[in-house]
């Protein structure tokens, strides 16, 4: 069980490392961003959601297309066709996933939902059962030239 979802993480997890980020001697240089406006914040928290949702139900359904559609042109590079059919194999069937909770700090904002899924054993021992077990994803978007986008995403 715990190889399946060691497994899993390290083909599943994707990502972006953020463009702008400054450590060092010169990052007191980088003046912080504006604080988002309650109206920016329902917005990115809507479109988090909104992309979160769609990326699961591509994985449940095991449609690359609809999983991948809101992804920047970096990440879908890396989730190609045959990792993500990779991935949905590794995962077993996804039987529903549920948003939990979003994280914000000034950078970037975090979506997480927990992921009930099912899978045939695979050792002689235990041949014909069911393994169910749990797994969260996270969907981290950021803003980026002036649009937000999906910054890194992928199953823990």
């Amino acid at each position: 069980m715990r190889r399946l979802f060691a497994a899993v993480a390290a083909s599943a997890v994707v990502v972006l490392p953020l463009a702008g980020c400054k450590t060092g001697g010169d990052a007191a240089a980088v003046s912080p961003p504006a604080p988002m406006t309650q109206s920016e914040q329902e917005e990115v928290r809507k479109l988090g959601i909104s992309y979160g949702e769609e990326i699961l139900a591509g994985f449940q359904s095991g449609n690359y297309e609809a999983a991948v559609r809101h992804l920047p042109a970096e990440i879908k590079q890396r989730l190609t066709k045959q990792v993500f059919a990779d991935t949905c194999k590794g995962l077993g069937t996804i039987v529903r996933y549920e948003f939990l909770t979003e994280l914000r700090t000034p950078l970037i904002n975090s979506y997480l939902w927990k992921v009930s899924v099912e899978r045939e054993a695979q050792s002689e021992k235990h041949a014909g059962k069911v393994i169910a077990g749990d797994l969260l994803f996270s969907l981290r978007i950021i803003k980026k030239d002036g649009h937000y986008q999906i910054a890194a995403c992928g199953f823990n």
